[in-house]
């Protein structure tokens, strides 16, 4: 069961028509530093559509006038005195550098930091996508890091929670503020007014802003070396989307080839946060307390990262020393939850670097459907080494306006590096930059899941094609709010859902897949908060109820059976009719042993709805069998197909004929005994005894060849002794015939009678007791067994004469 997450706010991107920003750098780029030029701090716009706006700081009166044509990005450079914070050391100061960008249409907007040998740039949010919640992402380093925070609405109360202490001396006063990490401070501000924050080691630390009023938080270093042995540092600065944007899964991949590329940052919000990073085939798994952090360097072949809990993931390229080529830059990741369908950028077209690339990541599954500026680029796109489910494509681009689309969402990313020809300083190592350009901006720490009890999930936007449920579905809907409301209330159709909800941050409830109506149903989770109502919105779609098969026409061999199975939309009755007989069946699937070619029906039923009927045509087709028997005698073999048998059975060979069907040779082999029989006899002086062709009256040993009536001989020994006596010898019959005719219907010894104690046995010729008598039993043997005439063929004897101590055993024939 799948349970795919849902954005509250739509699909909100790094696109808009509204946006706050603001500038910070180290105390060596202060409008005052003279050594080298002070930086230049520019905004460039890029556009889809002709489009025209201002750019204002509200809190000073400054405004400046734009417009842009359509495909174009047009650079605009901007006075340092109405936007730029800086420090002179560690800083916490409320300062009034915030611009506010209004534009008559929707537009991308990114701001750049530049000087000779240092540049870096950022992708800026509007102001739908900002949030209420951030923690500071930028690089550990020796060198001081800082984050900008820039109000949107007037009285916005923000409050800050450091994770190192900020000692800060006021310029204008000289008086000695000291900031103690853990602890929470509030500031005040309103639109277009900043906070900057500087000192050494601010990574995990967290803002907050009060009454659902949103601001934008910048980050990042003033000259770190990344790593912190590897020299060549460079300014970073990067817009964080807020927390509740964070994500669970990425896809890192290297930027360019390079010796080294990238080093990359992990931060966890939540305690216990579990990470595991696939990297170069290998997994490593770490466990994180909260605002902890992990950081590795990335493999050639990338890294995929996964987390229990939302963490936020920041790629820093490598100085140039150590890698070969480019200064630092700070770039931060997408989580794959955060794709988007349809963005327009562009690279920053500068004097120094030269080449620009777009990094492209989507699923496998749907590379073939990406354009760039509406050309087909799935040629472009490679499978990602560490998860094959993903592909990337790094492509080379023009600083000009381009187009991204994909209907099943991408990620994407803008940087670029000066070529060693375009470094003019000789010793400098290259500038570079980088920034996010393509990602959704959504708030999926809200959320609600969906799931049915046939194993169907729903997107963030389903459609009749990926989400669809049955007549007969349960649903499961299951939310998730981190953050604070007051109530959440349901709708269906915007009609009210009589639910009974908590107030806890989790809740599960079902709906019914009967109660949906037929297409399209939409289901509204609605967050009330004391400032706001937070809409999620999702398509529910129900199909009629209906089955398939993947074949009309089914052939199976004569006396052999056969499945017949349909597909169902909902687990229905199923009913099967024989069109020839009229016999129902029910069940899917169902299990039939058809004589002839025969048609079925098929067609479902659940509650009062019926499907649609399907017909299923069955052709028989012809089977041969074919059985031998075959007798051998013990101590012989027989040749079967390849096959030297010795032993009784049953044996099968199988021949492929023209239809397709088995041709089946069935061997049914007997191997018949031989017999070794050691007889003892005794004679009165004058009598004879014959076996087989053979007459013997003289004390002896004798041996006799005997063929049985299976073909198998028989070895008899026969040991004779002769005797005197009164009694009569006992006379043996060679053979009766019990055939109801009156004569020799018995078998029965002569003279038996004389001996008092005489016993009497019979067995077959397999060594079986078939009948025991004495002399008071003077009517023999009938030739019946348990109640059954015995066949034809050779029976043997066994008397025992106590009286004269003798023992006679032999053979006699039984003959119907």
């Amino acid at each position: 069961m799948l349970l795919i997450q849902l954005s509250v706010f739509g699909q909100y991107s790094t696109q808009g028509k509204d946006f706050y920003l603001g500038f910070m750098g180290a105390s060596d780029q202060s409008p005052s530093f003279t050594t080298l030029k002070p930086a230049e701090l520019s905004v460039y716009i890029a556009a889809q559509r002709d489009v025209s706006g201002t750019i204002s700081n509200e809190q000073t009166g400054f405004q400046m006038p734009f417009s842009v044509n359509a495909g174009e990005i047009s650079k605009i450079i901007l006075p340092s005195q109405e936007c730029f914070s800086y420090s002179l050391g560690d800083t916490v100061a409320v300062r009034n550098t915030g611009l506010h960008v209004e534009a008559t249409d929707t537009i991308s907007i990114y701001l750049s930091n530049h000087r000779d040998y240092s540049f870096d740039a950022s992708v800026v949010l509007p102001i739908r996508s900002l949030g209420t919640e951030y923690k500071i992402a930028n690089y550990k380093s020796e060198e001081q890091s800082s984050f900008l925070i820039v109000g949107t609405e007037d009285n916005t109360i923000v409050e800050i929670v450091l994770q190192n202490d900020v000692s800060w001396e006021n310029e204008e006063n000289g008086d000695k503020t000291t900031y103690s990490a853990g602890k929470p401070y509030q500031f005040v501000i309103n639109k277009g007014q900043t906070i900057l924050v500087a000192g050494i080691g601010m990574m995990g630390s967290t803002i907050k802003s009060f009454d659902c009023k949103k601001i934008a938080v910048f980050s990042g270093n003033y000259c770190p070396f990344i790593p912190n042995d590897c020299p060549a540092c460079d300014v970073l600065v990067e817009q964080l989307p807020p927390t509740n944007t964070w994500g669970k899964h990425f896809i890192v991949n290297p930027t360019i080839e390079r010796k080294r590329d990238s080093r990359i940052v992990v931060t966890a919000q939540e305690p216990q946060t579990q990470i595991t990073i696939k990297k170069e085939g290998k997994e490593e798994q770490f466990t994180m307390s909260q605002n902890q952090y992990v950081e590795f360097e990335l493999g050639l072949s990338g890294a995929e990262i996964t987390a229990n809990q939302p963490v936020s993931v920041t790629q820093y390229a490598i100085g140039g020393f150590c890698s070969g080529m480019g200064d630092p830059f700070m770039l931060w990741i997408a989580p794959t939850e955060q794709s988007v369908k349809d963005i327009v950028f562009s690279p920053l077209p500068t004097n120094k670097i030269n080449k620009h690339y777009v990094q492209i990541i989507t699923k496998t599954e749907y590379k073939k459907s990406t354009l760039l500026d509406g050309k087909n680029i799935e040629n472009q796109f490679s499978t990602f080494p560490e998860n094959e489910q993903y592909s990337i494509a790094r492509i080379e681009l023009t600083p000009t306006v381009h187009r991204l689309q994909n209907p099943s969402g991408l990620m994407a990313y803008v940087y670029g590096y000066a070529t060693p020809d375009q470094n003019t300083l000789e010793g400098e190592l290259y500038e570079s930059y980088g920034y996010l350009v393509a990602s959704a901006i959504n708030n999926i720490a809200d959320d609600f899941n969906l799931s049915t009890s046939n194993g169907n999930f729903f997107y963030y936007e389903t459609s009749e094609s990926n989400g669809t449920t049955n007549i007969s579905d349960t649903i499961k809907i299951t939310r998730n709010i981190k953050s604070d409301f007051i109530r959440i209330e349901w709708k269906l159709n915007n009609k009210p859902l009589n639910i009974t909800e908590t107030n806890n941050k989790q809740h599960s409830f079902t709906l019914l897949g009967k109660d949906l109506q037929f297409g399209e149903n939409k289901l509204q989770m609605l967050i009330v908060r004391n400032c706001q109502t937070d809409t999620l919105t999702s398509s529910l779609w129900r199909k009629p109820l209906s089955i398939s098969t993947n074949a009309k026409k089914l052939f199976v061999c004569n006396g052999g059976t056969i499945t017949l199975k349909i597909k169902e939309s909902s687990s229905g009755k199923v009913t099967w009719k024989n069109k020839q007989t009229g016999e129902l069946f029910f069940g899917n699937p169902i299990t039939i042993l058809p004589t002839e070619n025969t048609t079925f029906d098929v067609f479902s039923q659940f509650e009062n709805e019926t499907s649609n009927t399907l017909s299923i045509e069955i052709i028989v087709l012809d089977q041969f069998l074919t059985t031998k028997k075959v007798s051998i005698c013990q101590g012989e073999t027989y040749s079967f197909y390849g096959q030297t048998l010795s032993k009784s059975g049953i044996y099968k060979k199988r021949f492929l004929n023209q239809s397709g069907c088995d041709s089946i040779i069935n061997l049914d082999l007997t191997v018949n005994p031989s017999y070794q029989i050691h007889n003892n006899v005794q004679l009165v002086w004058g009598e004879e005894i014959t076996i087989g062709d053979n007459t013997y009256k003289y004390a002896g040993k004798y041996t006799d060849y005997l063929t049985s009536t299976t073909g198998c001989d028989s070895i008899v020994h026969t040991t004779i002794h002769i005797r005197y006596s009164s009694c009569p010898d006992i006379e043996i019959q060679k053979f009766f015939t019990p055939n109801n005719d009156g004569e020799n219907e018995r078998w029965l010894p002569k003279n038996l009678q004389c001996y008092q104690h005489a016993i009497v046995n019979i067995y077959d010729r397999y060594g079986k007791l078939l009948k025991t008598f004495n002399q008071t039993e003077p009517e023999g043997w009938d030739g019946i067994y348990l109640g059954k005439p015995m066949p034809t063929d050779t029976y043997w004897y066994e008397i025992t004469l106590p009286e004269i101590s003798e023992e006679f055993v032999g053979y006699f024939l039984l003959k119907r």
